[in-house]
C-alpha cells in the first residue's frame, strides 16, 4: 500500500505538471508523500509490515513492490539502494514457490527483469507456461498438471490479468520506459542471443524497434510521435555479471541522427 500511494501520487504530480494543473493539488501530493512512513527492513531486506518478516512463501510479493511495480528501488540508484535489494531478492528466492500460485508468476517476472535478471525471468515465464497454463491458452491458479512446482493448489480457478500478464513479462524483458529512461532488451536471458521485437510504445510517446544478434544490438530504431528528448541507458542489454553498475546515459533531440554501434 505504502508502494502504490507513494508511486501514484509522484504519477499524479508528473501529469499535473504536464496538464498544467493548479500548484495547491501538486503541493498537497507532494506533503501527502512526504508523510508516508518508511518502508519497513529488516535483517532480511525488505518486511511484508513492520511487525512482520517475508519468512515464508506466498504468492503476492507485496513486499517488492518498491522494486516494481514502483520504482523506489532500482538498481540504477544509490549503493545502499542494491545492497536492500539484492538482500531482499535472497531471501524471496530462498522462501522458493512452495505457496505461490499462477497469478504469482505474471507479478513476479517484471521484478526480475526490473533487476536485469534475464535468466531468472525467462525460468519464472517457463515455469508459468509449462504448469500454469491451459492448452488453449488460458492459465490457471493451480498446478493443475501436479508437476510438482507448487503445494496448495491444484485447482482450475483462473486470474484474466495473469494472460495479459504474460505479455507484459516479456515485454519487459525486451523494453523498459521509466525514469524517463530507454532501456533496450535489459532483461533478455543467455538462451535469446537472437531476438527482435517492433514498435513496442515506450514512456514519452516513443515506438522503439531493436534487433540483437550474437547477443549484440544490431538495429536500433526510435520514433517519436510528438518529439522530445531521448534518454538512453547503455550498455544496451543486461549489465554484466560480477560487474559494478555503471551505465552510461545517452542524451538527444528527437529529430536528429544518431548512429548506435557497439
Amino acid at each position: 500500500d505504502l508502494s502504490l500511494i507513494r508511486n501514484l501520487a509522484k504519477y499524479c504530480i508528473i501529469a499535473a505538471e504536464a496538464l498544467g494543473i493548479d500548484e495547491p493539488e501538486r503541493v498537497r501530493w507532494k506533503g501527502l508523500v512526504a508523510k508516508l512512513a518508511p518502508y519497513p527492513i529488516g535483517n532480511s531486506g525488505l518486511k511484508v509490515q513492520p511487525s512482520s518478516d517475508y519468512d515464508r512463501s506466498h504468492r503476492h510479493p507485496m513486499h517488492l513492490f518498491p522494486i516494481y511495480p514502483g520504482e523506489d528501488l532500482t538498481i540504477e540508484g544509490s549503493e545502499e539502494d542494491r545492497k536492500l535489494i539484492d538482500l531482499s531478492l535472497r531471501n524471496w528466492v530462498y522462501h522458493g514457490l512452495g505457496e505461490w500460485a499462477g497469478h504469482s508468476f505474471p507479478n513476479s517476472i517484471p521484478i526480475a527483469a526490473r533487476l536485469r535478471r534475464g535468466n531468472h525471468a525467462w525460468n519464472l515465464l517457463q515455469i508459468f507456461a509449462k504448469a500454469f497454463v491451459l492448452p488453449n491458452g488460458f492459465h490457471t491458479n493451480g498446478d493443475y498438471q501436479q508437476l510438482g512446482f507448487t503445494a496448495p493448489y491444484t485447482t482450475f480457478i483462473y486470474t484474466m490479468e495473469s494472460e495479459c500478464g504474460f505479455t507484459h513479462a516479456v515485454n519487459e524483458m525486451l523494453l523498459q520506459s521509466w525514469a524517463g529512461r530507454l532501456r533496450i532488451f535489459p532483461a533478455v536471458p543467455d538462451s535469446w542471443p537472437d531476438v527482435s521485437f517492433e514498435n513496442l510504445r515506450a514512456e514519452g510517446a516513443f515506438l522503439v524497434s531493436a534487433e540483437r544478434r550474437k547477443g549484440k544490438v544490431t538495429r536500433l530504431s526510435i520514433l517519436s510521435e510528438k518529439g522530445g528528448q531521448v534518454r538512453l541507458v547503455r550498455p544496451l542489454g543486461p549489465f554484466p555479471r560480477g560487474q559494478e553498475f555503471e551505465d552510461q546515459l545517452l542524451t538527444f533531440k528527437t529529430g536528429e541522427r544518431k548512429e548506435f554501434a557497439d
